[in-house]
């Protein structure tokens, strides 16, 4: 069978990947300002030598309570196409970590556990507690000529994560679906997958195709009623880290399985198995 798309990368389809930790609360900006050389330490591990910032503007009326909670920073590098290649960014209630030059599982989840362990830390003095791990992908695909061009060869058939007009449409279409299932111990997963379908052109000539993203979540969130969030012990963050992501990460495999046509699923080859 003749395929009418293209995958992002010559091995994969990923455009992006986003690996976050988000704690249960927000700490002070005095605690994220102890914070910050953590995270300069682990950007320069990574090779991130270009600062990214937020600006925040506070208004507030009568005398303030306390300090503005922080706005966050980062560092970044950029790849030799002017494409932000891997970013790093804390702000006073997560961490996330981002590769644009995604490569493969085994190789990028050490450095997510090597990171986030170093910088840990820094919040655990104030809020020694975590909300949610996740994981999201962002699989993009390019049509070949048309930029009118039915999609659904690369989808799974009836798959349950996709309206059923999709299917049959030849324009432009979104999809969403969220949902959270059981999962054994104190967490549960939370699901997020969207669709965009639309004409977009394309560099260096121009030439508008057929653009197909999907977009993937997948999360173990600590949020339970009646059990709260993971409580961090001193011992053991990096293998607590470790586990979570890797929790994530398979659940976010199944669910390409479910969503991609086995078709395409044979030429994205190692990357749809270990991704």
């Amino acid at each position: 069978m003749a395929l009418n798309y293209q995958l992002r990368r010559e091995k994969h389809a990923i455009g992006e990947f986003i690996a976050t930790l988000k704690f249960s609360a927000a700490v002070s900006a005095p605690t994220f300002a102890k914070i910050v050389p953590l995270l300069n330490e682990a950007a320069k591990e990574l090779d991130l030598p270009a600062p990214m910032n937020v600006q925040v503007f506070n208004v507030a009326f009568g005398t303030p309570q306390m300090p503005p909670p922080p706005s966050g920073t980062g560092f970044q590098r950029f790849a030799a196409n002017g494409e932000i290649a891997c970013s790093l960014w804390c702000d006073g209630d997560s961490i996330s970590l981002t590769f644009r030059d995604y490569d493969r599982w085994k190789y990028i989840l050490p450095k997510i556990v090597k990171t986030f362990s170093k910088i840990v830390p820094g919040y655990m003095a104030q809020v020694p507690a975590i909300h949610s791990f996740a994981v999201q992908y962002l699989n993009e695909f390019r049509g070949h000529k048309s930029s009118v061009q039915n999609a659904a060869e690369l989808f799974k058939p009836k798959s349950q994560w996709i309206s059923p007009f999709s299917y049959n449409s030849n324009e432009a279409w979104h999809c969403h679906v969220g949902q959270f299932i059981p999962a054994e111990g104190d967490f549960r997963y939370l699901i997020n997958v969207n669709f965009d379908v639309s004409p977009a052109a394309f560099p260096p000539e121009n030439v508008v195709k057929n653009h197909v993203k999907v977009l993937i979540l997948a999360a173990c969130h600590y949020d339970m009623p009646g059990k709260g969030p993971l409580i961090l012990q001193p011992v053991g963050i990096d293998k607590m880290i470790e586990d979570n992501f890797n929790n994530a990460h398979a659940l976010e495999k199944s669910l390409l399985a479910q969503i991609i046509s086995d078709n395409y699923l044979a030429i994205m080859g190692e990357g749809a198995i270990e991704h």
